[in-house]
């Protein structure tokens, strides 16, 4: 599928102006709105790797399956949201992986923000999406 529409709310997207890299401002707006669902409406969510407590202000767009692995750049599903320190640090490697490693590292040192019981298979994203023909 080259040639779609992306619906998050009332706001569409096409794939041509996602794609194209003279159009930095459709792809800011973008993300901005994937993360306004995910957090939809609360005024801190968790990161998805330490669960420490972030605003949507300190919140970073992480892709799930990375780019480098064969994800997919725009696509919903495939985004989440991580402090700027775990997206930093995982780089290109397995989500689950980097999350399993990191969660040991704060059983071990210790985190600020940390919280035991947010520990869950739970990865905050968001399925308030259609993709559309364009």
């Amino acid at each position: 599928m080259t040639d779609y529409i992306i619906r998050i709310g009332a706001v569409s997207f096409h794939s041509r102006d996602l794609e194209n890299k003279w159009k930095w401002a459709v792809r800011v707006e973008f993300f901005d709105c994937v993360r306004q669902t995910i957090f939809d409406g609360r005024e801190r969510a968790s990161c998805c790797h330490c669960t420490r407590l972030i605003t949507i202000d300190k919140a970073t767009i992480e892709h799930i399956v990375p780019r480098s692995r064969g994800g997919e750049r725009f696509l919903p599903s495939n985004l989440t949201i991580a402090c700027a320190k775990c997206n930093r640090r995982r780089g290109t490697q397995d989500f689950n992986e980097f999350r399993a490693m990191r969660i040991e590292q704060i059983k071990k040192y210790g985190c600020p923000g940390y919280q035991e019981s947010d520990f869950l298979d739970r990865i905050e994203t968001t399925n308030d999406y259609e993709i559309l023909a364009a």
